[in-house]
């Protein structure tokens, strides 16, 4: 049922990303909300999970984007099951440690890109890249990042209790 539900906020949070996000970009930047998705499950609910929501929205991404098949959906894989090692540790009143870590995660996926998409096409431009994308990026998917943990954090609480329910 976890898989089923968090398959749907995946969609969802795409549908959201193409459509209302794009009409309130800033700096011509959009917040990752499929990554901060990502990376929340995996926090909350760890490595598989982190792995598995991972493919699926970088399959989801790659698919619908046109780009090489596989690309977004081995980063998004790896990033989520980094992410869910955390999940040990996971406590429900620190909300450093996962803005910390959906920070670090969007860096990362940032510098993938650019080796992927900018790199290989010998547009070397690192600095003007991380000035005019990755950092605002990178602080408008934190700052969208706070209302949206808290939301998946109550929908992993109802996914807990309905799992405990079945048992």
């Amino acid at each position: 049922m976890s898989y089923f539900i968090g398959i749907v906020i995946i969609i969802i949070s795409y549908i959201l990303e193409i459509t209302l996000l794009q009409s309130i970009a800033l700096a011509g930047v959009i917040p990752n909300l499929l990554l901060i998705v990502v990376i929340s499950f995996a926090y909350l609910r760890g490595r598989r999970h982190g792995m598995i929501f991972g493919m699926a929205a970088g399959l989801l991404f790659d698919l619908a984007n046109g780009s090489l098949l596989g690309i977004n959906a081995f980063a998004f894989m790896l990033l989520g099951y980094l992410a869910g090692y955390f999940h040990r540790i996971y406590t429900k009143e620190d909300y450093t440690l996962i803005y910390c870590m959906i920070a670090a995660a969007d860096f990362l996926y940032s510098l993938y890109y650019y080796a992927i998409e900018f790199m290989l096409r010998y547009r070397l431009a690192l600095r003007e890249y991380m000035r005019l994308v990755c950092l605002p990026e990178l602080v408008y998917t934190v700052l969208t990042a706070i209302p949206v943990y808290l939301l998946l954090s109550h929908v992993n609480d109802g996914i807990v209790r309905m799992e405990y329910k079945e048992e």
